[in-house]
């Protein structure tokens, strides 16, 4: 679920407003402070996070064939580098970036350092 991400004017405590805030107030959950919500439209905002979930889906899939396959360095380090793109797409535009976004490039990363150390340790023993 999308929604658009605000600064309590009270308290300055990060407020998610969503999509079905339009008709009612929206409240701080820190320290209660009624928000005054414009009218929003979340259909770029739905868009977008379609296209990183399926951006995410694709994701998850290469780095599982990148560990099924055994130790193809390139598959994560490209899933790191696509995961990152996104990342940053998503707070350019404002955003919060789809926490799967942020797993996968952190799962990605952690299997670069793997898979560098087993290929460290197959080329010293050779």
């Amino acid at each position: 679920m999308s929604g658009f991400v605000r600064r309590c004017d009270a308290c300055g405590a990060e407020v998610v407003v969503r999509r079905w805030h339009r008709r009612r107030p929206a409240k701080c959950l820190e320290c209660g402070a009624a928000l005054e919500v414009v009218p929003l439209d979340f259909a770029p905002f739905d868009v977008a996070d379609e296209s990183d979930r399926r951006g995410a889906e694709q994701m998850e899939s290469w780095l599982a064939l990148s560990v099924l396959a055994g130790c193809c360095m390139p598959i994560p380090a490209g899933v790191w580098w696509w995961a990152s793109g996104a990342i940053g797409r998503a707070r350019d535009e404002g955003r919060a970036p789809l926490p799967i976004l942020l797993r996968l490039r952190v799962l990605a990363i952690v299997a670069v350092a793997i898979e560098l150390s087993v290929w460290a340790i197959f080329l010293g023993r050779r």
